[in-house]
């Protein structure tokens, strides 16, 4: 079966969102507001370029910053170690469970859709895939949740945990014959959250100069 996201340039989601996406560029829109839309440009020269668009008889642009990504990348092949010991703590923290720990029998688990699974909700026209509004009750993490004692046999090769108030708290993957789960804490540890810190705050370019 043909994957239903090959060569795709847009996805509309829910009759509220629009994502369009070209080799170098990626837009996100507000079908409430389709006048406007944000788009994220990547240059060859390694400058992340995020503007807003809103047309009219005259097209107006926002900036909304423009990044060095090439410099954040450059920090870490300098220093590899940064996101070596982020793998080490991520591995460190990986426990593999059975479904017969009684700690935490108040958990549910929430699959996560395989690609399978959304082919047979989304629709693709063309190059474009639709997510119609009908089917968003599916991607609501607490419909369909699976207690924790009877999801042994019942889980994708990823899954969400709840905790007893249907909030997030882990991640569970797959991995041969055996099912491993990561708190979603381990985004609280220093070096996990100094490598997120560096990739998702790269060095903000003075717009004067750039």
């Amino acid at each position: 079966m043909d994957d239903l996201f090959d060569n795709i340039k847009r996805i509309k989601a829910f009759e509220k969102i629009f994502l369009g996406f070209s080799n170098n560029k990626f837009i996100i829109k507000d079908l409430d507001k389709p006048e406007e839309h944000q788009t994220m440009v990547f240059r060859e020269n390694g400058i992340l370029d995020i503007h807003k668009t809103t047309e009219g008889s005259e097209k107006k642009y926002e900036s909304l910053g423009k990044f060095d990504l090439a410099k954040t990348m450059q920090k870490i092949l300098e220093d590899p170690t940064i996101f070596v010991r982020v793998a080490e703590e991520m591995v460190k923290s990986m426990k593999e469970i059975n479904f017969n720990e009684p700690e935490y029998a108040d958990y549910k688990i929430c699959n996560i859709k395989t690609k399978e699974e959304l082919s047979h909700i989304a629709q693709r026209k063309k190059d474009d895939v639709i997510i119609p509004l009908e089917s968003l009750a599916e991607f609501n993490f607490s419909e369909g949740a699976i207690s924790w004692g009877d999801a042994k046999n019942k889980i994708n090769e990823n899954a969400i945990v709840l905790d007893k108030n249907n909030s997030p708290i882990a991640y569970l993957f797959k991995k041969e014959n055996s099912v491993f789960m990561m708190s979603i804490n381990i985004i609280e540890n220093q070096f996990v959250s100094n490598f997120i810190s560096l990739m998702t705050n790269p060095e903000k370019l003075d717009e004067k100069t750039s």
